[in-house]
């Protein structure tokens, strides 16, 4: 949540406050579509931590419970990362990402950036399926009783 709210800050900090004060009508034209831009950036950073958040809380009671049927956590792990790639790329194209292609992106950024960032995630991944496997957690106390 703290991110969050850094996130905020930044995208509705407003770096000229005269301005603002030197137009009668408050804000001219040019500065309310960028008003409205921010606004709607800052809608799909909120929707898109939102999202983040109930998908990794899933995705721990799913985990625990998938695995305690299915005991390959790196199975799991491997499942779990190729469905978010699948998934990703209309989410990518609803939200209007630019597409890069593979070819473009440099061999000496692949070999320093993107190879050990997706091998350290991998491993995150295994490490916290192996954990939620072993560990005998209850997720009983999610579901309240009314």
């Amino acid at each position: 949540m703290l991110l969050l709210f850094i996130v905020l800050i930044y995208v509705f900090h407003d770096d000229d406050p005269i301005s603002n004060m030197s137009s009668l009508g408050g804000v001219v034209n040019g500065r309310l579509n960028n008003k409205i831009q921010t606004y709607k950036t800052a809608i799909q950073i909120v929707c898109l931590c939102l999202a983040w958040y109930i998908t990794s809380s899933a995705n721990g009671v799913v985990g625990k419970i998938v695995l305690s049927d299915f005991p390959y956590p790196m199975t799991v792990s491997m499942v779990q990362l190729a469905s978010i790639s699948l998934y990703l790329i209309p989410v990518m194209k609803a939200w209007k990402v630019p597409s890069t292609k593979p070819s473009e992106i440099p061999l000496k950024y692949w070999f320093q950036m993107i190879i050990p960032l997706a091998f350290g995630k991998f491993f995150a991944s295994v490490s916290s399926h192996i954990s939620i496997w072993k560990v005998p957690v209850s997720y009983a106390h999610t579901g309240r009783k009314c």
